[in-house]
């Protein structure tokens, strides 16, 4: 019930005013409240840069006259961190302890993440020394931060160092699976399958139960290093203690196959993941792209596209880079520039490999060369994979190398409209003069005259 703070009489208006004074501080609460909602959920879409956000959204609260909570101040201070401004976030942790909340260990363990996620791991194992020192107990999570930026940089040692330090402290801390499952990864990627493994005995004897995450961590390291026979016992070891294999899983085994090229093996495995009720993903389908057309294989490959097709899994820039290398390293040119077209169709671009495989192509022989309308388009598609100037050049000295001197001068005229002239070394060593040389008996300002490329404004220089 209210109770009137105004009015000398106690009458109706005291009752109104305090009734607007508690709507107000019942206002206050539920903006507080809606915005730390809000916070909590913008940090959790990543995509969207949300730090920025956060810290803006703070920016409007103080000017509202609404004073932070802990909870809110936390939230500032993680966002200040990932950006890189540390200092902002000890500076919140002064302004937490001058309110009247002390830090504790979520605060701290901001601070130390920060220090990781920019980079400054020394920095952050002298402020968990530090804490430990002042009187502080850090919590899994505070280890967890460090042991995530020990093996980030590959420092093995040090990470089972601290495991050790944290058993042995003066309060016993329990490492749980997210802690074992760190350790093993990092092991595992720097080939240290001895330590992983033993780690996973060690964390089965304490009464840790592996999960999906440690499995495919071990799984990654043994196909690394060629270990299929082991990999597949321990696929097997998986799914008898009821754990069930997830799409990475899958995807680890079938690439290491396609790798060793057992392909009909990785079909398996897919047709196994489907049969299991798994959605393939982008990268499951690119696997076998890649494995068939590492072979060869291209009608199978195409049988992979159509399925992604059916599936509504369209294929992405990976998957068409790799189809077209794929034919044209099997000689299918035609096919080759078909699927070309059908991925610029689809708002994609082949990427530098692609195009080295092209001009390599068109440079050995090997293929009926192409209409000049199929591939004027390249050099500003290549430019944007390499380098402009050296684009244009590339194909006109690949043109001039088959015999088609026409084309590479009309490719050369358009360069240069477009503002990419080729540079010195071009007109002095490749085969497009070599051919004038050779089919013309033209010397090169000749050439470039005949061809209309002496009225370009880099004449001059290209003569010099």
């Amino acid at each position: 019930m209210a109770v009137p703070v105004c009015g000398s009489d106690g009458g109706s208006g005291g009752w109104a005013i305090c009734g607007t004074l508690n709507y107000w501080v019942f206002d206050l609460i539920c903006i507080r409240l809606v915005f730390l909602l809000i916070a909590t959920a913008i940090v959790k879409l990543k995509h969207l840069q949300p730090h920025s956000i956060i810290i803006s959204l703070f920016a409007h609260l103080h000017f509202w006259g609404i004073r932070p909570d802990r909870h809110s101040l936390g939230i500032l201070a993680n966002s200040y961190c990932h950006l890189g401004r540390i200092d902002f976030g000890f500076s919140l942790l002064g302004k937490q302890i001058k309110v009247g909340y002390p830090p504790d260990c979520v605060t701290l363990t901001t601070l130390i993440n920060g220090y990781i996620n920019n980079d400054k791991l020394p920095l952050a194992a002298q402020l968990l020394d530090k804490i430990v020192g002042l009187g502080f107990e850090p919590d899994i999570v505070t280890y967890g931060a460090m042991f995530k930026g020990l093996c980030r940089i590959g420092d093995n040692a040090g990470a089972l160092d601290l495991l050790e330090r944290m058993q042995s402290g003066g309060r016993w801390i329990a490492p749980n699976a997210v802690t074992y499952n760190t350790l093993i990864d990092g092991l595992c990627k720097t080939n240290r399958l001895t330590l992983a493994r033993q780690l996973f005995t060690d964390m089965q004897a304490h009464g840790v139960t592996p999960d999906v995450v440690t499995y495919n961590s071990l799984l990654d390291g043994l196909c690394k290093s060629k270990q299929l026979d082991e990999a597949v016992a321990l696929l097997e070891d998986m799914e008898d203690k009821g754990i069930r294999p997830d799409i990475v899983t899958y995807n680890i085994l079938m690439d290491s196959l396609c790798e060793a090229g057992q392909l009909e093996d990785a079909a398996k495995f897919f047709s196994d993941l489907v049969s299991k009720g798994l959605q393939p993903r982008i990268r499951t389908y690119n696997i076998l792209v890649k494995g068939f057309c590492k072979k060869g294989l291209m009608k199978e490959a195409d049988e992979v596209l159509r399925k992604m097709e059916e599936d509504s899994c369209l294929p992405n820039a990976i998957t068409y880079n790799m189809v077209i290398r794929g034919y044209i390293l099997s000689n299918d040119f035609t096919k080759a520039l078909y699927y070309h077209d059908l991925m610029l169709s689809k708002g994609f671009e082949a990427n530098a490999d692609t195009f080295t495989l092209f001009i390599d192509l068109l440079s050995s022989d090997k293929v009926v060369v192409p209409p000049l309308s199929s591939i004027t388009r390249w050099p500003e598609e290549l430019g944007r994979a390499l380098d402009k100037r050296h684009s244009w050049g590339m194909l006109a000295n690949s043109y001039s190398h088959l015999g088609r001197i026409d084309f590479g001068f009309s490719l050369l005229r358009k360069s240069l409209k477009l503002g990419y002239p080729p540079d010195h070394i071009f007109f002095a060593s490749s085969s497009f003069y070599r051919c004038l040389n050779w089919d013309c008996n033209m010397d090169k300002k000749e050439g470039m005259q005949a061809t209309g490329i002496s009225n370009s404004p880099y004449y001059g220089s290209m003569c010099a």
